[in-house]
């Protein structure tokens, strides 16, 4: 969807559409720019005001234990941050942008959560899902998107 057409708002109800899988019951936003952390926070607080929402971003540090957790991907994967996100907690992680989806600290955050194509391989049916929304849906790099992403589901 286009920049500015509601991509944060549709994504962020998404978020209860999500069936917890046992104790998978949390959601990580990844983004790349401080900008999208706070507008994501803030739309999630407005949308779910009965549940704890953290930023994990820069002197930032999320518990592991919020209902939401909304990341930058730079601080999620900077020393051993990613480590006290649970991979079995989550039911769903978000990507902004997800045009950066390939990038290599994406992918270690996706390994991380067992969504990487090599996780899958051996794991049938991972209890996480794994949406990303973009403006974008091609890179100039050549990398293919395919690599993290099934298919698209929507295309205006």
């Amino acid at each position: 969807m286009a920049t500015g057409s509601g991509k944060t708002v549709i994504f962020s109800h998404l978020i209860d559409r999500i069936e917890p899988q046992g104790e998978a019951t949390q959601t990580l936003i990844l983004v790349h720019r401080r900008e999208l952390v706070e507008q994501a926070a803030r739309h999630c607080e407005n949308t779910y005001p009965n549940k704890t929402i953290e930023i994990e971003m820069g002197n930032k540090h999320a518990s592991g234990f919020a209902d939401i957790t909304v990341a930058s991907i730079q601080s999620i994967v900077s020393g051993d941050r990613l480590s006290k996100f649970r991979p079995e907690c989550f039911k769903l992680v978000l990507v902004d942008e997800a045009h950066h989806i390939v990038a290599a600290r994406y992918l270690d955050v996706l390994k991380h959560f067992g969504l990487d194509e090599e996780s899958q391989k051996h794991d049938e049916k991972p209890h996480t899902a794994l949406v990303g929304v973009s403006a974008t849906l091609s890179r100039h790099d050549g990398l293919r998107l395919g690599a993290a992403i099934d298919h698209i589901v929507y295309h205006k």
